[in-house]
């Protein structure tokens, strides 16, 4: 495999047999350099309009781009980056590296959209808190997840699903700001809440994907890689300072290595062969209702018929100490749950990893009438349902009269 590819650059000797490709380490100043010239050209190119997150996120954007230089890693074939607007970091590290570029995320405006399309980028629009990644297991390189985590109410879904779609020699880049930074440890002391960067009490309301909904501190971030099937290469807290346009790797704040006081957490992450095997994080499913929206008078008899899909690592059996089985919650139009427990069923036997049942599930629908909604998902009895540790669920509009 080829290493990262560097492009502008003329090779210093002869190259190697085709055999023996090489493996290129620039030297600290190159590296920097060239991190500069291609935020430099992607900003002069830039058509998200966000010219002000640029300045405020340069210094960010480039302690990443010389920390994924001088990791010596197989050239990219396919780069993903979640949260891609407003696409400068992800666009730089196409311009270094290579390899086809995706941009995930919630929505994108129309017009980025065709920007993006006249550059060659794929966007796919994707609520990573409750859809599967839209790429095949293991065949993603790169994944760039930097500053998406703490606008996540459920992580664990994404970060399972970076696991599945990554190549056994692909690379997870991570970033999110520090809830215990130096500045977070201060604003505590004065009684203010560390965690800084919300939007105001009306936005959380409203559920602003832009709202922080949870930041986290350096050790909360590793053990949620590792119970998600990775391990950790580097992490580390960063603090931009006025030498950042200077020094080629970023500057620590004093003591921020030792006491994690860094603004933002940093994390470079690889696939773990044996940490995607056991527990909770094996329990994954696609699930599909039929029919999609149902009739019924109140109180009335009814069944859901539910197509499910194990894509974990787990067989699944209803018969088993801790059997798994199919369950549904009634939900208001709001999404709040009003009966956890509204019907279960078993599963038609044993259920292996890749394998597809149908499950019928008999409820009796609500005696008031109005609009509801029922939830379909798959428990592990005395252990968890798989919703709340990142699997997908199904829904359908149930309709009472």
């Amino acid at each position: 495999m080829a290493a990262w590819r560097v492009t502008g650059r003329s090779p210093s000797s002869d190259p190697p047999a085709p055999t023996d490709p090489p493996t290129f380490t620039p030297a600290p100043r190159g590296i920097a350099e060239r991190s500069r010239t291609a935020l430099r050209n992607v900003l002069a190119d830039d058509f998200s309009s966000e010219h002000d997150y640029a300045a405020k996120n340069s210094a960010r954007y480039l302690h990443t781009l010389n920390g994924l230089q001088l990791r010596a890693r197989p050239a990219p074939t396919r780069i993903v980056d979640i949260g891609f607007y407003p696409g400068h970091l992800a666009r730089a590290v196409h311009a270094i590296v290579g390899g086809e570029l995706h941009g995930l995320g919630p929505r994108f405006p129309p017009a980025f959209h065709t920007g993006a399309r006249s550059r060659g980028i794929a966007l796919h629009e994707c609520d990573v808190e409750r859809r599967l990644l839209p790429f095949p297991s293991g065949s993603v390189d790169l994944i760039l997840a930097t500053e998406v985590l703490e606008h996540l109410a459920a992580p664990a879904l994404m970060l399972t699903e970076c696991r599945r779609v990554l190549a056994p020699a692909g690379l997870l880049l991570l970033s999110t700001p520090n809830l215990l930074s130096l500045r977070g440890r201060l604003r505590a002391i004065l009684g203010r809440s560390p965690q800084s960067h919300l939007f105001g009490i009306r936005e959380i309301f409203c559920h602003n994907e832009w709202v922080h909904r949870r930041e986290f501190v350096a050790h909360e971030v590793a053990a949620l890689l590792r119970g998600s099937g990775f391990a950790l290469l580097d992490l580390h807290t960063w603090t931009p300072t006025r030498l950042d346009r200077w020094k080629p790797l970023g500057v620590h704040a004093r003591g921020a290595p030792l006491l994690q006081l860094g603004g933002s957490i940093h994390v470079a992450a690889v696939p773990d062969p044996a940490g995607h095997a056991a527990g909770r994080a094996g329990d994954r499913a696609r699930l599909r209702t039929v029919p999609s929206a149902l009739d019924l008078r109140c109180g009335e008899n009814a069944s859901l018929e539910v197509s499910i899909e194990n894509l974990g690592t787990e067989i699944w059996d209803s018969q088993a100490a801790r059997p798994v089985n199919a369950g549904l919650h009634l939900l208001d139009v709001d999404g709040q749950v009003l009966d956890l427990d509204l019907a279960r069923a078993p599963l038609p036997g044993t259920v292996q990893p890749g394998q597809t049942v149908p499950v019928t599930i008999p409820f009796r629908g609500p005696l008031a009438p109005g609009a509801y909604v029922l939830e379909a998902d798959l428990v592990r009895e005395h252990v968890h349902w798989f919703a709340d540790d990142g699997s997908p669920t199904a829904r359908a509009l149930l309709r009472i009269s």
